[in-house]
């Protein structure tokens, strides 16, 4: 049954659509779809996998950038890293 409604909202949104050999689906369109909303505790937990998803990006961000720095010759010398700046859980 479910995916028989994801099939009949995916041709009611294709049926907006305009154009002939590129068909076009205007924002005018969509807004007047109507989409379902999950329950609040679907919604609670989408949100905590995105947050998490979040988080690891930015640790990635710090540690290719900590992982750069270390590349560069003059790192060394200037004693710049140190891991509780790879690991601070302070935002930039």
């Amino acid at each position: 049954m479910e995916l028989g409604l994801r099939v009949s909202r995916r041709e009611n949104v294709l049926s907006l659509s305009s154009g002939s050999s590129v068909p076009a689906i205007y924002q005018s369109h969509v807004k007047r779809v109507l989409y379902p909303k999950p329950p609040l505790a679907e919604q609670r937990g989408i949100a905590a996998v995105l947050g998490a998803l979040d988080d690891k990006i930015e640790l990635n961000r710090r540690m290719n950038e900590t992982l750069e720095a270390l590349a560069q010759p003059d790192s060394k010398a200037e004693g710049r890293l140190t891991s509780s700046r790879l690991f601070s859980s302070s935002q930039r």
